[in-house]
């Protein structure tokens, strides 16, 4: 965290940063206890009334998911952002330290309270509930499919053009619940020929 922090001196400029690691594994590797962990310590952190907002570093591979998971089971109304990076630091253009300057930049700004979680990634402004990955190299790699971005960032400036609009964070109804672990569901493809012996050993009944 100090080094991803160091590598961008600039944000201390826009707020009191304050570093926290949740955890140290690859985004490919994430898991329900992750989440559960993160979820949990969010909360933690933005009731408490010196805390303005909270930007979260995560591996592309499934920032996707945790942000849709985020924005149905946090329970907050100030910024929550993600942000991450289609190159490593050591790249000739590496695309963090933007990233996570905008990201800053945006959980300082007043539109994004009660947005919901959103996302940075390079100059795009996105909802949690409908942000996909869609390339695996490009550095322009998340869309949100038919329903557009929620706006851009120059810098650090902020242009929000639309709003979520479907229920999120302490507007749905798992916000209010508790969640020690979640149910395990599995999800069975069905294509051309597919084998039909892989549901039913999904189901416990091989």
């Amino acid at each position: 965290v100090d080094k991803l922090l160091a590598a961008v001196p600039a944000i201390n400029d826009m707020a009191t940063i304050k570093g926290e690691q949740i955890s140290s594994i690859g985004s490919q590797e994430m898991n329900n206890k992750v989440w559960l962990k993160l979820a949990k310590r969010v909360n933690e952190l933005l009731a408490q009334p010196d805390i303005d907002g909270v930007v979260i570093t995560h591996g592309t591979d499934t920032l996707e998911e945790t942000a849709f998971f985020l924005n149905l089971t946090l329970a907050c109304h100030k910024p929550v952002v993600l942000t991450g990076s289609m190159r490593p630091a050591t790249a000739t253009s590496a695309d963090g330290p933007m990233n996570l300057y905008q990201a800053v930049a945006l959980a300082c700004h007043m539109e994004a309270w009660q947005a919901g979680v959103l996302a940075v990634i390079s100059d795009t402004i996105y909802s949690g509930r409908d942000l996909q990955k869609t390339n695996s190299y490009k550095t322009d790699a998340f869309k949100m499919g038919e329903f557009g971005s929620l706006g851009y960032m120059r810098d650090d400036h902020v242009y929000l053009l639309n709003a979520p609009f479907k229920k999120h964070t302490f507007q749905t109804i798992f916000s209010k619940m508790e969640f020690d672990d979640l149910p395990k569901v599995e999800i069975f493809y069905v294509h051309t020929d597919s084998d039909p012996e892989l549901l039913k050993f999904m189901l416990g009944t091989y």
